[in-house]
């Protein structure tokens, strides 16, 4: 009688109905009535609404299914958050809910997969398989992320590959990126490699990165297999899949590999060999077999070699190296300074230097000068308060830095070191146009570090400043740290 006289009533009121009901205060001929004139009450808060029909679900759960649906195919969200969020939590049973499903509107539809998905709910499998290509966006994307906690079988994975290598959005994809790496079973592995040499191209190579996602080591053998066959265009995913799963004891598999994979998967299989090396603790071990390779390979897989072997560093490594410098074949020489302009091994820094003057062209002598700057900037660092060190390190530099680029390098490394041997070897720099205003702003900001110290250095610096520099801004600063400085 109070629902029905009161079209106006508050939340306390309608709180406080449902709380006698729940608590068998209010005597019906229906134990659930004042719940479900509530729930159907349009005037209602959404949130009594929605403690309502969690009330009549955990009274009645016998027809709790009739409920759920009646709440998915209505238009309120709340209501249909509710019945989802039962199907998810509760062990209300799903056969009814599956069977209906299909027949829902969109919104609900969608709800209810994602809940039968969180529940690894086995026999919902097939409806998932028949609703991941239905018309409706929403509904597929729920499918495909409902399939990743269930037990799959072979049509799953097809499914999920052909959505990720054909799917019409990237939700869409990356759900099924996602499904299929998590997919449960345990012929889930064995599925995907038997459908791979059938497949076609686009679907073949998500079927393998789905491997590597999936971290099947069981699958190795096939991966290598794969990654040295170029006509199945697949060898750089294989290589990548390989990268997830292979290990130390893999190595002179992964190492043979990048003798004979084919140039697709070159930089795959490279980065492969360079993961497991670097797991290896000994240097003789991680290089001793591509020294061997490098010597028998051919040219094409020298390159690959030579980059690998100075990415990895250390005495050996770089003694092969150095022996391909003087190679005849002028693309392995090549080959050999890029891979020496990219190691990461301080060792090397003399043999930048000297081909950084007498390389045989002169985008090698650059090449070799901007990776000798790299590796003298880290050598500075670790040496920032020895000016002197850090001087003989960037002092020959600076007479074959010819490039405006490799000056402003040099000015950039040494702008970090706050010593009167950088300030020195800055100064020169504002003579020149292309690197002024760098030079300028380097020279400020070491002066103000001193904080008054060296002002022998810092005055002759800012008198340079102020002789060359247009810029007013720069001026400006430079005049203000003059004025403090010492007069002599």
């Amino acid at each position: 009688t109070t629902l029905q006289g009161a079209p106006n009533k508050s939340l306390a009121v309608y709180q406080a109905l449902l709380s006698a009901a729940n608590q068998g205060l209010i005597h019906t001929k229906s134990p659930t009535l004042v719940q479900r004139t509530i729930m159907d009450d349009k005037n209602a808060p959404s949130s009594v609404r929605m403690a309502a029909a969690q009330s009549i679900l955990r009274t009645n759960q016998a027809q709790a299914p009739t409920l759920i649906l009646e709440l998915l195919r209505g238009d309120n969200a709340d209501l249909r958050d509710v019945a989802a969020r039962y199907v998810r939590e509760s062990g209300v049973p799903t056969r009814q809910l599956i069977a209906e499903a299909e027949k829902l509107p969109a919104p609900g539809q969608a709800l209810l997969l994602s809940a039968l998905g969180d529940r690894r709910d086995a026999s919902a499998l097939p409806l998932l398989l028949r609703v991941g290509a239905s018309t409706n966006a929403d509904v597929r994307l729920a499918a495909l992320r409902a399939l990743g906690p269930m037990e799959g079988n072979a049509e799953a994975v097809t499914l999920l590959a052909k959505t990720i290598a054909r799917g019409t959005s990237g939700a869409e994809k990356e759900a099924a990126r996602q499904s299929l790496a998590a997919l449960r079973g345990k012929t889930i592995n064995d599925a995907i490699v038997a459908a791979i040499p059938g497949a076609e191209t686009d679907i073949r190579r998500e079927l393998i990165w789905g491997l590597g996602q999936r971290y099947a080591r069981s699958a190795k053998p096939q991966l290598l297999t794969w990654a040295n066959d170029n006509n199945l265009g697949v060898s750089d995913v294989a290589a990548n899949a390989l990268g997830e799963i292979a290990t130390a004891e893999d190595y002179p598999a992964v190492v043979k590999l990048l003798t004979t994979v084919p140039g697709q998967g070159r930089g795959a299989a490279e980065n492969l060999v360079l993961r497991i090396a670097r797991e290896l603790n000994n240097e003789t071990e991680r290089t001793g077999a591509l020294i061997t390779a490098v010597n028998a390979a051919n040219p094409e897989t020298r390159v690959s070699l030579l980059k690998v072997l100075a990415s990895l560093g250390g005495t050996e490594a770089l003694a092969a190296v150095r022996t391909n410098l003087k190679n005849p074949d002028a693309k392995i020489q090549d080959a050999a300074i890029r891979a020496l302009a990219g190691t990461p091994d301080r060792g090397a820094m003399p043999d930048l230097l000297d081909l950084a003057q007498n390389a045989p062209t002169k985008a090698q002598q650059i090449l070799a000068l901007r990776g000798y700057l790299r590796l003298a900037e880290g050598a500075a660092q670790d040496n920032k308060t020895n000016g002197a060190k850090v001087a003989e390190l960037y002092t020959p530099a600076i007479k074959f830095a010819g490039e405006t680029q490799e000056k402003r390098s040099i000015i950039a490394g040494l702008s970090k070191i706050n010593t009167p041997e950088t300030l020195v070897l800055i100064t020169p720099f504002l003579d020149d146009e292309n690197t002024r205003g760098e030079a300028a702003q380097a020279v400020i900001n070491i002066v103000r570090e001193f904080k008054g110290a060296n002002p022998r250095e810092s005055r002759t610096a800012l008198d340079r400043i102020a002789a060359t520099v247009k810029d007013e801004n720069l001026f400006k600063q430079s005049n203000e740290l003059l004025q403090k400085l010492p007069a002599n």
